[in-house]
């Protein structure tokens, strides 16, 4: 590789010894450097998984036979379900555990105490439970529910009922409890966390996809399917994320506003992006984006910059407000606009050729816009709380 190819684009913090490639050629090495650092990232977050896990099912075990619990696997099945990759996936687990347990044990007990053990008594306690869960909002919950009733009713005598109910609820909060205190205490992954690294994640593919966009509108083969693809995953991965966030306790500054802001800019970066796709798809044959070089290559060069100082911003944690860069670009590249237009020297173009460019320039300027709110959203944030 020749001096120049490449630069630091601060999509990785500074002294880490990655480059980021920012030329178009080497836009797809960034990718492939990328994915490598998270596939082994993901490595060591499933073999610690994997430990907790095991260390949760063990404990559980123990517990339920030094308690003397009858049935004790309901509560390692319990300390298995519940375990999840960060604490507020575990939390939400557990609740929902909880919840349908209590519920499905007290209608299946006080069923079997009034009615006994028949074909239609059970009927009506699982209908009356998946209501109840309903009416309570607990949808994750209803089949565990209809479950407990299910072993309660058809597994235990009428006489002792409550009995079972009881064990089984005690059985199932030890595994939850057990659980808990693993996620907490033994490596513990926050999904605040997770989404603040799963923003700048968005952000690194985003800027791919609109170097793709761009190496395509310029004739170049460019895999912008694929890479809308992947940003896909992510995001859905990041939804899952901002759910998972509203369960775990709030240490200290933890900024949950400010994620879920950032979000919501990504989103309307994102569209921004395909918006340009759209607009630039089969336009690289044109010749009348000529006439407005060097203004039109200095804003697009310039709003790939702003992506990845935007996601090196997020990475970091620290933003400043956006400068002048963009809308002095935008602003030069307008005055091209007019003083071309003024002086009719697009007259030799045809219309659709014409309108393909101002729907390009409208679409870039938008991008620009998204950018800039986005990191202005951090720099008042950040300038709030000093």
């Amino acid at each position: 590789m020749e001096k120049g190819d490449y630069r630091d684009c601060g999509l990785f913090p500074r002294g880490s010894g990655i480059c980021c490639f920012c030329t178009s050629r080497n836009a797809m090495g960034f990718q492939v450097i990328f994915l490598t650092i998270q596939a082994r990232k993901r490595a060591k977050e499933h073999f610690r998984q994997a430990i907790k896990t095991g260390v949760a099912g063990l404990l559980s075990m123990v517990l339920a036979e030094f308690f003397g619990l009858p049935e004790g696997y309901w509560a390692v099945i319990s300390a298995v379900i519940v375990m999840q990759s960060n604490i507020g996936a575990a939390v939400s687990a557990a609740w929902s555990r909880l919840a349908g347990t209590a519920i499905g044990a007290f209608v299946g007990a006080l069923f079997v105490a009034l009615w006994g053990v028949n074909a239609a008594a059970f009927g009506v306690a699982v209908t009356l439970t998946v209501l109840i869960c309903a009416f309570l909002g607990l949808l994750d919950s209803y089949r565990l529910a209809s479950a407990t009733v299910a072993i309660v009713m058809l597994f235990g005598r009428p006489d002792v009922s409550w009995t079972v109910a009881l064990h089984r609820f005690t059985e199932v909060s030890l595994g939850v409890v057990v659980a808990l205190l693993v996620t907490v205490f033994i490596w513990p992954s926050r999904a605040r966390k997770k989404l603040h690294n799963g923003i700048a994640d968005a952000l690194s593919f985003l800027y791919s996809l609109y170097d793709a966009v761009i190496r395509r509108y310029r004739g170049e083969d460019a895999p912008v399917e694929e890479l809308r693809a992947r940003m896909a995953k992510v995001l859905q991965s990041n939804e899952k994320l901002q759910v998972q966030t509203l369960y775990e306790p709030r240490l200290g500054m933890e900024r949950k506003e400010l994620l879920m802001l950032l979000m919501e800019h990504v989103h309307r970066i994102l569209h921004a992006v395909d918006a340009l796709e759209t607009v630039t798809h089969g336009g690289a044959g044109g010749t009348l984006r000529e006439k407005y070089e060097p203004e039109l290559g200095e804003l697009i060069e310039r709003i790939g910059a702003a992506i990845q100082r935007l996601c090196e911003e997020v990475t970091a944690w620290r933003f400043s407000m956006p400068g002048d860069d963009l809308p002095c670009a935008i602003s030069a590249l307008e005055e091209k606009t007019t003083a071309i237009r003024k002086a009719r020297l697009t007259a030799t173009h045809d219309l659709e050729e014409i309108l393909h460019y101002y729907s390009q320039f409208h679409a870039l300027r938008n991008l620009a816009r998204e950018i800039d709110l986005a990191r202005e959203t951090g720099g008042r944030w950040i300038s709030s709380e000093e």
